[in-house]
C-alpha cells in the first residue's frame, strides 16, 4: 500500500489555510485538500493506462490502481491511500523473490517467479489462471525453465511463463503525481470551497 500525506504544515496548503477563518478549516477542509488529491492520482494512473499499458494483456495494472485510490481525513490531516499489489515496488523500487508458500498448482513450496511471456496469452495472468489446462515444464536455451502448454500432436511444449529465481525493478516516481501537483490540486479545490462558502452554497 502507499499512502500519500496531504501535509498541512508545509507550503502552499499551509499558507492558504493560514488565511482562512476556523471555520473553513479543519476535517472539512482536509477531506477536500484530500478528494482533490485523490482524483489527480486517480487522473495521473489513468493516463499512464493510455500511454503503458499493452493491448491484449489483460486488464490494466494501472486502471486497478486508479480503482483502488481512497481518501481519509480528520481534523488534523487528509491522506490519500492506495491499495494496490505491485504499485509500491514500481515507485520505490526493490527485488522480488520466490515466497515459498505452497503452490495452488502444484502442491510445492514456490522457488521461482513466474514471468507472463509478452505476446502469450498469460500476458496480465498468473500460472493460476491456467490450472484447468495442465501446465507443464519446459527447458529452453541456456538452461531456461518456463511452463507451458503441450501443442497438439504432443512434440513441443509452447512457453507461456518465464521461470526465474529473482527479479530487480528499478524505482519509477513516475508512476504517481509529484508533491507539487497534489498541493495544487489540494490548493485548487480548497479556493473553489471558500468561494462556494462566500456566496452561500
Amino acid at each position: 500500500m502507499i499512502n500519500l500525506s496531504i501535509d498541512i504544515q508545509d507550503g502552499k496548503i499551509s499558507e492558504f489555510l493560514d488565511a482562512l477563518p476556523d471555520a473553513l478549516t479543519g476535517h472539512d477542509a482536509n477531506e477536500i485538500a484530500a478528494e482533490a488529491a485523490a482524483e489527480k492520482t486517480r487522473d495521473h494512473l489513468r493516463a499512464l493506462h493510455g500511454t503503458r499499458h499493452r493491448p491484449g494483456s489483460g486488464r490494466s495494472f494501472y486502471l486497478r490502481a486508479a480503482d483502488a485510490v481512497v481518501t481519509g481525513a480528520t481534523a488534523d490531516e487528509g491522506k490519500v491511500e492506495i491499495d494496490h499489489t505491485g504499485l509500491a515496488l514500481r515507485y520505490y523500487g526493490g527485488d522480488v523473490e520466490p515466497s515459498g508458500k505452497i503452490s495452488l498448482i502444484t502442491g510445492k513450496p514456490i522457488r521461482h517467479l513466474a514471468i507472463p511471456r509478452q505476446g502469450s496469452e498469460a500476458e496480465g495472468k498468473t500460472p493460476y489462471d491456467f490450472k484447468n489446462e495442465n501446465l507443464e515444464l519446459g527447458f529452453g536455451k541456456k538452461g531456461t525453465l518456463y511452463l507451458g502448454k503441450r501443442e497438439s500432436g504432443g512434440k513441443r511444449i509452447s512457453a507461456l511463463f518465464w521461470l526465474v529465481d529473482s527479479t530487480h525493478h528499478e524505482e519509477d516516481k513516475t508512476v504517481l503525481p509529484t508533491h507539487a501537483e497534489l498541493a495544487d490540486a489540494a490548493v485548487d479545490a480548497l479556493s473553489e470551497y471558500v468561494e462556494e462558502v462566500n456566496r452561500g452554497l
